[in-house]
């Protein structure tokens, strides 16, 4: 399979938009069930999500409910979301090609914030008789990418890790150079040499956003931001990029922010006022 993957509100819906629009088979509907009425807003081009954003592993193939299995050899042209934490748990051999899609963890903190203010008044959070927490946005931000960087690197497969910021800057060349990385998998014709027209920069708002009530001391915002801007520049994998990134993940883990979890109207989870 073609496998798009990344941290929430990336730009993985983004880039199963192009791919969609490209003719390639998706896997997912652009909004299921009644995402449509309730986040439409938030993303208007489509989700495309499945059960299959959580891993192609046992649980989830064959399909829970249907039974029905997907096998890598009938789906190596079939384009699927999967979030980080999935990706991890899929199995080699769906991993035909994997597009990583990176954007700045400032940017994904506003973001997310926004989108779990929205989901605590559909889903009626404050009603709820048992406790929801979450981890930080941000802190959710790294460790998913810490994720990402550390299954590329130690399982092999053919992975491109793509800076959402260059996708809205430049996505024309961005859209070619992953046809290249998709090799004989890339769709041909007009509409696959068009689809980078499904990016409309004017839909992210939050570009370069002032976060200033997250637990990352100037010198791990710097080493973030720095990652993020390796990906743009493409050369993440750079021995002094990646010795940054685990020097960050070491002082995460012994404060012990990957444990914390805080209640979901902190406004460290959905912002300072509500979304709107």
């Amino acid at each position: 399979m073609i496998v798009v993957t990344g941290t929430k509100r990336s730009g993985t819906s983004l880039w199963m938009q192009m791919m969609s629009a490209a003719g390639l088979e998706v896997i997912g509907t652009a909004f299921p069930r009644a995402w449509r009425e309730h986040l439409e807003a938030h993303n208007p081009g489509g989700f495309y999500e499945s059960e299959l954003r959580r891993g192609i592993y046992h649980e989830t193939n064959p399909h829970p409910k249907t039974g029905r299995y997907l096998h890598p050899d009938s789906t190596r042209r079939h384009v699927v979301k999967v979030f980080v934490p999935g990706l991890v748990r899929s199995d080699h051999a769906f991993l035909d090609r994997v597009v990583g899609s990176v954007r700045s963890w400032r940017e994904v903190v506003v973001s997310l914030r926004k989108l779990r203010a929205t989901e605590s008044r559909v889903f009626r959070w404050a009603e709820a008789k048992k406790r929801i927490t979450y981890r930080r946005p941000e802190i959710e931000w790294f460790e998913h990418v810490f994720l990402l960087v550390r299954d590329v690197t130690t399982r092999r497969y053919p992975a491109l890790l793509v800076g959402h910021h260059r996708l809205l800057a430049q996505p024309a060349a961005v859209w070619g150079e992953v046809l290249d990385f998709l090799g004989p998998l890339a769709p041909e014709g007009p509409a696959a040499t068009d689809a980078h027209r499904a990016v409309q920069p004017k839909l992210y708002r939050n570009v370069h956003p002032d976060v200033d009530d997250v637990v990352f001391d100037p010198a791990n915002a710097e080493r973030l931001d720095h990652f993020v801007e390796a990906v743009n520049a493409g050369r993440w994998r750079d021995p002094e990029v990646l010795g940054g990134l685990n020097a960050a993940w070491t002082e995460t883990v012994e404060k012990g922010w990957l444990d914390e979890r805080i209640d979901w109207a902190d406004p460290r989870i959905i912002g300072r006022e509500p979304a709107p």
